[in-house]
């Protein structure tokens, strides 16, 4: 219901693996910047994850650590998913992918890095 070209869902929260219905820059990434997407990252699948977020924890070094200026949702899930599994005392696992009955059409949330 929300009234957007793209939409990314970041879920750190147990059971948020049920949000999913399965599991190059430049020119690319504009072409999938420009086609709607409903997707989301989730910490974990359909069972608990810590209190104290590893997910979290590895979601926001990766995007300081960032120097890309076009950097997609499913780049940043690649990144940080096997961290997450190695460091997780619950043995988590990130689950990635489109958000079931949303309106994806394919797209990809990007994220533009400003110049500061």
């Amino acid at each position: 219901g929300i009234n957007s070209k793209h939409t990314l869902l970041i879920a750190d929260a147990c059971f948020s693996g049920g949000l999913l219905k399965s599991r190059g820059v430049g020119k690319a990434m504009i072409n999938l910047y420009n086609m709607p997407s409903r997707k989301a990252i989730t910490s974990g699948t359909l069972t608990t994850v810590p209190d104290k977020s590893v997910f979290i924890k590895y979601l926001i070094k990766y995007l300081n650590q960032n120097t890309e200026t076009l950097i997609s949702a499913d780049q940043i899930f690649y990144k940080i998913k096997v961290s997450v599994m190695n460091n997780s005392p619950s043995s988590q696992v990130p689950q990635y992918g489109p958000i079931h009955q949303a309106n994806d059409e394919g797209g990809e949330f990007v994220f533009f890095k400003s110049e500061q």
